[in-house]
């Protein structure tokens, strides 16, 4: 099981994150194993459900990318408001 963790930062007022870069591999890999599927001649009798899962993980992967870029301008955010 993975976890995406999110932990108060003492100091800094804000929290930091952590579990990510497992998190982000695997999705990485898990994206090029069902594109890799996509592209296979053998597809036609699941298509429809390579592609369903294919926007999820793409889904998944923005999601995590705007976690990760949020939690970035957190501490610069959070020393504006001081």
């Amino acid at each position: 099981m993975l976890l995406l963790i999110f932990a108060s930062h003492p100091l800094a007022g804000t929290y930091v994150i952590g579990g990510t870069d497992e998190i982000q591999m695997i999705l990485d890999d898990q994206i090029v194993k069902i594109q890799s599927m996509h592209a296979s001649p053998f597809v036609k009798p699941f298509k429809h459900r390579v592609i369903e899962w294919e926007a999820i993980l793409q889904t998944l992967q923005v999601s995590m990318h705007a976690i990760m870029t949020v939690v970035k301008l957190m501490p610069l955010r959070a020393t504006a408001l001081r």
